[in-house]
């Protein structure tokens, strides 16, 4: 297939502080970076990527700082990259904003679905930011797949997929495929994302149901007596009993 047929994405991590704050420790350089990107670039056998994200920001100050703002240009001006962004699953309005702020990125991807607590405002940052140019790819749009361990209920993944791709500001979600089941289903989607009234009562029960997902609020976090990292504990609990990603749940 000719190159410009398909958009390839990577996603390259600074160093990060030890601490839980999000920020990125004063040793993290652009030249750090941009090596992680070559090598991602030497994996996927590509002279570029279309899209490049700096990986996992929690915190406005990890988007906006300085290094990663030259690195992302310098790819960008060597042409490894032809759009750059941000990903992020904690925060998130936060960090949109300081997307919007940063006059560098032009695309955000995003956690974005029915169980968020925080929908409407992920929604008025996501019109602003559609504003200001950006493109927003949702993810985590099946919030876990699965309200069980044992998976004996599913969420309804089409109505999951057709909320968030409702909102015309959102450019395209990546969800999750792992067979052509789900793939015909995902695709199915493009006819009509309009939501059918047994899909909605699917959602509502969804939205009501504890289940696998955590949407890293951190609430949780201070009641904890014995200072335990819950939402990196239960995200990898989710790809586990979810996804049945072993190893991606032991490389969080």
């Amino acid at each position: 297939y000719p190159r410009n047929s398909f958009i390839v994405a990577t996603k390259v991590a600074p160093e990060e502080t030890d601490n839980g704050t999000g920020l990125l420790k004063p040793g993290s350089t652009s030249k750090a970076f941009l090596e992680k990107l070559d090598l991602s670039l030497k994996r996927l056998k590509l002279d570029y990527v279309d899209i490049l994200y700096v990986h996992s920001i929690t915190a406005r100050d990890a988007a906006l700082f300085p290094s990663m703002l030259e690195a992302v240009r310098e790819a960008k001006k060597s042409g490894k990259a032809k759009h750059v962004g941000v990903s992020t699953h904690k925060n998130q309005p936060e960090v949109i904003q300081a997307a919007i702020d940063s006059g560098v990125y032009e695309v955000v991807l995003t956690a974005l679905n029915f169980r968020q607590d925080n929908y409407q405002e992920m929604k008025r940052i996501i019109d602003k930011a559609a504003d200001a140019g950006i493109g927003i790819v949702a993810m985590k749009t099946m919030a876990g797949g699965y309200l069980d361990k044992e998976r004996k209920k599913p969420i309804n993944c089409k109505a999951a997929l057709k909320f968030v791709l409702q909102d015309e500001h959102v450019t395209t979600a990546i969800p999750g495929i792992t067979n052509f089941d789900q793939l015909a289903m995902n695709a199915s989607v493009n006819e009509d994302v309009a939501l059918t009234n047994e899909e909605r009562a699917d959602l509502a029960v969804g939205k009501d149901t504890g289940g696998l997902y955590c949407p890293g609020c951190d609430r949780c976090v201070s009641n904890c007596t014995k200072t335990l990292p819950i939402p990196e504990i239960m995200r990898a609990y989710m790809y586990t009993y979810g996804y049945r990603d072993i190893k991606m749940a032991h490389s969080l």
